[in-house]
């Protein structure tokens, strides 16, 4: 958000609203402590992606090992292949498992104070709040540092679902 200019509250929050693709009624479930029905079908296609893209990563490794490869071709590049294939399988599913378990909880936990937005690297913007950490899953710039706002967090999958400005802030 560009703080030097001056915008209304509810636009604002329209926008950020925009910017997570859910609506009231998800942050009204949110407030109660749940997820909204948008975040739930979100979270259920992002398991579904996930696992979608790690297999088709996999594939490729494959591919680009039987077409690229000498032949007759080494077992270490079976190896290599097969370690790293395996090793992205594992992440796709362990992050596919806490996105099911949490969208199937359906429990968010709400935190609430002055926000820090801070990059790590390679790793993307996050966000900090109450003295813990989440990635950013919008762009930076709808979110101000130093502004306090309420953050709604699916706890099982550490992911971000809603921020919303807090009215006094």
């Amino acid at each position: 958000m560009d703080e030097s200019r001056e915008i209304d509250p509810a636009t604002y929050r329209a926008e950020l609203l925009s910017a997570f693709k859910i609506t009231e009624t998800d942050v009204s479930s949110n407030e109660l402590g749940r997820l909204g029905p948008s975040q739930t079908a979100r979270m259920f296609r992002q398991v579904w992606t996930t696992q979608a893209l790690a297999w088709a990563i996999v594939g490729g490794f494959a591919i680009l090992l039987w077409f690229t490869a000498e032949r007759p071709i080494q077992w270490w590049r079976y190896a290599m292949v097969t370690t790293l294939a395996l090793a992205l399988i594992g992440y796709g599913v362990v992050v596919a498992r806490r996105l099911r378990e949490s969208a199937a909880d359906g429990q968010v936990v709400g935190l609430e104070g002055v926000v820090e937005v801070h990059v790590r690297g390679r790793e993307g913007y996050w966000l900090t709040i109450e003295g813990r950490s989440f990635r950013l899953p919008i762009h930076f710039w709808h979110v101000a540092s130093g502004r306090s706002y309420h953050v709604y967090v699916a706890e099982k999958a550490a992911l971000i679902v809603a921020i919303v400005p807090m009215e006094d802030g």
